[in-house]
């Protein structure tokens, strides 16, 4: 090999002595014409190797169409949620597209949470899952989509369906039923992108925990939201927090029995009576504001009757208006039909946040979550 390289050399050498005496025969400078194909040779070198670098360079992946919002969903349990941004597949779109759903949620190992949609997904296109904890993935022998809390050994029948971009620390605690939805494609902040600021941001809401008369010691079981701070009161500061809007309590000027019975008990007798609770305080105004978060709980399959008070007081007409509310069993039940009657004009978002009075107290990441997602 090494004779071999030895005659290439001389060979060349001797091409190039031949062309530099052809170059001086001609009236040119042999060194010159040298020295110019040491330039272009040089040349060449580097454009070859910004050629190779350009070739290494990894392009840019697009797993959507231009111009489009990425997909996103909502899985709610627990009073906690978590924000799964979709691939472009056409098993992420498959599952995005038979939301909303009710599903119980299953445990499996010791580092994913899984659920069965109804319908089979398809996963001609669908990466295959190598990622961590946040992952959710198809399986496809199975048909159950996976929520993973931990790392994972990649597998030939696991595709990714997309990853988690808020809450994936709630993923493990998940038990019992969970809801998923899609989550509305909206530009956070409005036109522009930009954050909407909470200067114009009221954040009313009705607490019993600050609406009661607490006489000695109240027991923590049988009336648990009425200790301070209660639960609409906890989620009331947490939007407070994220949006820096103004925080408005409603209270009433004859309180409520800390007994939980005995709450019901007049609530039941106020709603009887269609009353109207007189408030302790009212606004100076609402016309500085032009979104109000409205917090309440469910009481008797509706509203405290001190909500319709602050509404017939403060016409809500032409703003934007977000519903926050904890509850028992009962859901939201008639509340959100109730405050819509109360406030026809108002433009009422059916993105409303609740969560199970229970939870209330654990939910501060799933609320903020919310009121994030609505561009604060």
């Amino acid at each position: 090999m090494k004779k071999w390289n030895r005659l290439i050399v001389a060979g060349a050498f001797c091409f190039c002595f031949l062309t530099a005496c052809q170059g001086t025969s001609e009236g040119g400078s042999g060194a010159v014409q040298s020295e110019n194909a040491e330039e272009t040779s040089q040349t060449e070198e580097v454009t070859q190797s910004e050629v190779e670098a350009e070739a290494e360079e990894p392009s840019e992946i697009v797993t959507a169409e231009e111009g489009t919002e990425a997909m996103r969903i909502r899985v709610r349990a627990n009073g906690n949620e978590i924000i799964f941004e979709l691939n472009d597949s056409a098993a992420a779109r498959g599952l995005y597209d038979q939301l909303p759903l009710t599903l119980e949620n299953e445990d499996f190992s010791n580092n994913e949470k899984t659920f069965y949609p109804p319908e089979a997904l398809d996963v001609s296109d669908a990466p295959m899952a190598d990622g961590g904890m946040g992952t959710l993935a198809y399986y496809e022998p199975w048909g159950d989509v996976v929520m993973f809390y931990g790392s994972y050994q990649p597998n030939a029948s696991l595709y990714e369906l997309g990853n988690a971009v808020s809450g994936s620390e709630f993923i493990e605690a998940i038990s019992g039923e969970i809801e998923i939805s899609a989550v509305e494609a909206e530009p956070a902040g409005g036109e522009g992108g930009s954050e909407q600021s909470g200067e114009d941001v009221l954040i009313a809401y009705f607490s019993w925990a600050e609406n009661a008369v607490l006489e000695g010691e109240v027991d923590a079981v049988a009336s648990p939201s009425v200790n301070p701070p209660g639960n609409v009161q906890q989620l009331a500061g947490w939007v407070q927090e994220a949006t820096g809007g103004d925080l408005f309590s409603i209270r009433v000027t004859d309180p409520y029995p800390s007994d939980w019975d005995e709450c019901l008990s007049r609530a039941n007798e106020e709603r009887g009576d269609d009353a109207r609770p007189e408030l302790a305080e009212h606004l100076e105004s609402i016309d500085q504001y032009d979104t109000v978060f409205l917090g309440y709980p469910n009481w008797w399959y509706g509203v405290p009757m001190a909500l319709l008070t602050f509404l017939e007081e403060n016409d809500l007409s032409g703003k934007q208006v977000y519903l926050f509310c904890s509850h028992g069993t009962g859901g939201l039940a008639n509340s959100v039909e109730i405050i819509t009657e109360a406030a026809p004009g108002a433009d009422i978002s059916d993105q409303i946040f609740d969560c199970y009075e229970e939870d209330a107290p654990s939910s501060q990441g799933a609320i903020q979550n919310w009121v994030a997602e609505l561009g604060y």
